[in-house]
């Protein structure tokens, strides 16, 4: 049986272009603040309207995008940032294994002592930083998992998260929350980086949580992806091969556009990690969803 799951919607490098100030919770992942691309104050303004912050440690923007790993005095300045804002959640700095050759049992266990080292650096600062079960097959996801129940225990710690698989195919993302769940309950669990797709995966494994950052990278590419994973574009969208909705000429500018997009998005997540309301309305096709719903689509749902 599925549940609703709590949603957090990440941030990006240019957050004054999106309205993060009408989300109830909101992920900053920590490289943008160590890069200065998000400043504490965003972060503090975002706090004063009762708005929930998570952090991330930026794990994936270092072991994805570029060559190098965290940069020199990057947990020092990740604790300082967390000793400010308090944030509701925080996660250890973790490795991230979506590139090959990061790979090597090496890495996993440096990654098992970078996670030690910062949880043990925040608590002693009055913070708890939460682990994160990371790995690439069957028997580095388990090890990690069993390495994360041995610090849940140790530090009487009450969520973790699950990192790379926020870019996998649903099959790997079913794989991976069967070999975590044989060794943790994935009720206290977090998903990262999670898309209207993959949530009904989430929802069959009755994760506590998920973050997004797909409202704005959809609202970049000039796409809405609804609640039930179905794509629509703008005519001048640098996607392809999918279903055409709006023109930019339609809106005053290119920021109403995004902001209207990045809208759109973020209530196509909040739905489909519960389920979509009978009266909602859908952007596209307006209210005619019989046409619009086919077998595959309710299936899906």
């Amino acid at each position: 049986m599925s549940k609703a799951i709590e949603c957090w919607h990440g941030i990006n490098h240019s957050p004054s272009y999106y309205p993060f100030d009408e989300c109830k919770k909101v992920l900053i992942p920590f490289n943008l603040i160590f890069e200065k691309k998000v400043s504490i104050n965003y972060v503090q303004a975002l706090k004063a309207k009762n708005i929930k912050i998570m952090v991330d440690s930026g794990a994936a923007n270092y072991y994805l995008n570029s060559t190098k790993e965290y940069p020199e005095g990057y947990l020092q300045e990740y604790v300082s940032f967390l000793e400010q804002v308090q944030p509701e959640f925080a996660f250890a700095l973790d490795f991230c294994f979506e590139k090959k050759k990061y790979r090597k049992r090496e890495k996993l266990y440096e990654n098992f002592q970078s996670q030690r080292n910062s949880i043990m650096l925040a608590r002693s600062r009055g913070i708890t930083l939460r682990p994160v079960v990371q790995g690439w097959n069957r028997e580095s996801y388990q090890e990690s998992a069993l390495e994360v129940k041995k610090l849940l225990e140790l530090f009487r710690i009450d969520r973790f998260g699950i990192g790379s698989i926020c870019r996998a195919k649903e099959q790997h993302i079913i794989n991976v929350l069967r070999w975590v769940g044989d060794h943790l309950n994935l009720i206290f669990a977090h998903g990262f980086g999670q898309t209207q797709r993959t949530i009904p995966v989430l929802r069959m494994f009755r994760l506590a949580s998920l973050d997004t950052s797909n409202a704005t990278s959809n609202a970049g590419n000039r796409c809405y992806n609804d609640p039930y994973g179905n794509w629509f574009v703008s005519h001048n969208s640098r996607q392809s091969n999918k279903r055409h909705g709006w023109t930019e000429s339609q809106f005053n500018s290119k920021k109403e556009f995004y902001q209207f997009l990045f809208r759109i998005n973020k209530e196509a997540i909040e739905y489909a990690c519960d389920k979509v309301p009978m009266d909602w309305i859908h952007p596209v096709h307006g209210n005619r969803l019989d046409r619009y719903f086919s077998k595959e689509v309710k299936s899906h749902a």
